[in-house]
């Protein structure tokens, strides 16, 4: 299915602004990536051994982390692990969403959770353990802060969004179907919420992802640029990257952007089910159909895997 988690939003609205954008606005948007706050090399520890080859000339991979900062005061295990694909060609664009709960290998930890990666070892490990996994090369990390997400949203005015059905869940927040608008606070809680979800956290990444939609329609429709500066101050303010990824690396990766055949397609790694490993629900990967599909992803030939795969990953409604 296409799915993408919450963290892609500030990525993707900066692509979406530079690609519409004249001269004024890419200047505001250069002038607000230059803001953003940057963390030591995560790829200097890692032996170049252990490193997967970049199969595909030119193509980029940024491995996406999320954190909560306002639900977590522990040293930070990510909310969320996407890899976002560049193609060589510049035609194509994924956002490949690992669910928080994945049981996978954790380099030194053994089996675990996914996100526990980057509270045991930070961005480094979560590198290490993310190129294990799918044997996909990382050019650049970015970090993401959910909290901030609010911000975004109040300085959109709110977002416009429709629940098909009623979700209740009496220790967070409860959403009646319909279509309103919501503020940050809301906003926040929205895509936070999975307890009430009836699949939990695979049901969340579905949420977010539609919800992803209704804030880049928002943003493309945008007219006021007092409103527009202060949702690039928001992302500005949210996102670090690492010290590698440069100003006019980053600018020249979204500019390029502008070049894609279609939309960006969000999708999720072929999960087999979900489960029980002692006490904590978790999230089982199908490693029959993962190393392809982690194949066509180094090699981009996913249009091709894509196309030959059915409806398995295409995005279903949220609830």
């Amino acid at each position: 299915m296409r799915v993408s988690r919450i963290v892609v939003l500030c990525l993707s609205v900066l692509v979406l602004v530079v690609a519409v954008a004249g001269l004024a606005l890419h200047l505001l948007v250069q002038n607000r990536v230059r803001a953003m706050q940057t963390f030591p090399d995560p790829f200097a520890a890692i032996p170049a051994s252990e490193r997967p080859s970049a199969s595909a000339e030119r193509a980029q991979t940024i491995l996406l982390a999320g954190i909560d900062s306002e639900l977590d005061t522990s040293p930070g295990r990510s909310d969320a692990l996407m890899l976002v694909r560049l193609t060589a060609d510049r035609q194509h664009a994924y956002v490949v969403s690992l669910p928080r709960d994945s049981w996978v290998n954790i380099p030194g930890h053994g089996m675990d959770k996914v996100n526990a990666a980057y509270a045991y070892g930070g961005q480094t490990l979560a590198v290490r353990t993310v190129e294990r996994l799918t044997g996909v090369r990382i050019d650049h990390v970015a970090v993401v802060d959910m909290a901030g997400f609010r911000d975004l949203t109040n300085a959109l005015g709110g977002v416009v969004i429709t629940v098909p059905e009623d979700v209740t869940d009496p220790h967070f927040v409860s959403f009646p179907a319909g279509t309103r608008r919501l503020d940050g606070a809301a906003a926040l809680a929205y895509v936070r919420e999975r307890r009430g979800l009836p699949r939990g956290d695979l049901d969340r990444v579905r949420r977010q992802q539609e919800f992803l939609k209704a804030v880049l329609e928002q943003m493309g429709q945008q007219e006021d640029p007092r409103r527009l500066a202060a949702a690039l101050d928001a992302i500005s303010h949210t996102v670090s990257v690492d010290k590698g990824f440069g100003t006019g690396e980053m600018m020249r990766l979204l500019l390029s952007f502008r070049k894609l055949r279609g939309e960006i397609t969000f999708l999720t790694v072929p999960v087999k089910g979900t489960g029980q490993v002692g006490d904590a629900s978790v999230v089982l990967l199908d490693t029959r159909v993962g190393p392809a599909f982690w194949k066509a992803v180094a090699a981009d030939s996913l249009e091709d895997y894509l196309s030959a795969h059915d409806t398995e990953l295409l995005t279903g409604p949220p609830r």
